[in-house]
């Protein structure tokens, strides 16, 4: 009679755990040894679980250990409270064959609510908050090699209003955007040099205003507005398809430039004239930046105007319908305030 009991039982609660299972659809996955259900907030194909621990009614509860599998392949593993199925508490999350390393941080419902660290397997460390599952507030980012941020996240990017501290001593303070500096921003050195102005993709721009502690000045800097793009040729069909993007490219190499430091303090401008060849397959063949004055304190800046020209690609150009190459010249005038 025990025994028939017993196998009643199981079979009772094989039946509600598949009862559970069709009445939420996709919300929850059983452990197809033991029948133990556990919450499943993001069903995807081919997931099998393996639970570790007391399953009360069908569902998993109290302290226990859940391996989460995805093509049997082992991808996650949750520890801590299970309170009717889903993780409740402060939960400690492991990942595997993923750059993030592990979690651990309260859970309301299976649902982060509250502090909570992610560690990842090449050393950086995020501390945020969360409220409903939803990462919010203020947050901190340790990397491995002792710099930090402290500011707002979105989707775990440095995203909006930040600081950021370098291990060298410099500091910045500003605005990010897809974990870059990029707005508005304060960048003092560990000297107490300072620049403030805007920042393109973790790059300075020409204009803005440097300090400098040593000299106790202040100093004003534009780009000055570039002349116009020129063919060393005549006689095409349609030189101003080449020019546009030309124009184009000029205005790139803009946004990424940069006042050389030993320039500013030497108070130094000049004339860059690049001129680079343009092949009968639109890409370009030779480059030439030549810097009128100072060349020494520009050569960062002829370097980076060769990479950036040398990657681009141009219209194929054409006269009387033959493919023909074609010289172009970009002016860029730097000049101090």
């Amino acid at each position: 009679m025990d025994k028939l009991n017993i196998l009643l039982k199981y079979a009772l609660v094989s039946i509600v755990s598949g009862w559970l299972l069709s009445c939420s659809g996709s919300g929850w996955i059983a452990d197809s040894k033991t029948g133990c259900i556990v919450y499943n907030p993001r069903p995807m194909p081919n997931e099998t679980i393996t639970y570790e621990g007391e399953c009360v009614e069908g569902k998993a509860q109290g302290v226990g250990k859940l391996f989460w599998y995805q093509d049997d392949v082992l991808v996650s593993v949750y520890q801590g409270y299970f309170n009717k199925g889903k993780w409740e508490g402060n939960v400690i999350v492991h990942y595997f064959n993923s750059p993030l390393s592990s979690f651990e941080g309260t859970y309301t419902e299976a649902r982060r609510n509250g502090p909570g660290v992610f560690t990842y397997t090449f050393g950086k460390r995020v501390e945020c908050s969360f409220k409903d599952g939803k990462q919010v507030g203020q947050s901190r980012i340790v990397w491995r090699n002792g710099k930090t941020y402290a500011g707002t996240l979105k989707d775990y990017e440095m995203e909006g209003f930040g600081s950021m501290q370098f291990p060298n001593g410099d500091h910045y303070e500003g605005e990010f955007k897809q974990n870059k500096r990029d707005g508005r921003g304060v960048y003092i050195w560990a000297n107490g040099d300072r620049f403030e102005g805007k920042y393109f993709h973790d790059h300075r721009q020409s204009e803005g205003t440097y300090y400098y502690s040593d000299l106790n000045s202040t100093l004003e800097l534009k780009q000055e507005q570039m002349e116009q793009p020129s063919l060393l040729v005549t006689g095409l069909a349609d030189p101003e398809v080449l020019l546009q993007s030309a124009s184009n490219l000029q205005m790139k190499i803009e946004r990424f430039l940069r006042y050389p430091d030993a320039a500013l303090k030497a108070r130094a401008e000049t004339r860059v004239r690049v001129t680079f060849l343009v092949g009968i397959d639109g890409a370009v063949k030779e480059c030439q930046p030549i810097t009128s004055e100072h060349p020494e304190m520009f050569s960062e800046i002829n370097s980076a105007i060769v990479r950036e020209v040398s990657r681009a690609t141009f219209p194929i150009t054409s006269e009387e319908g033959e493919p023909y190459e074609v010289w172009v010249v970009l002016p860029i005038r730097f000049r101090l305030r």
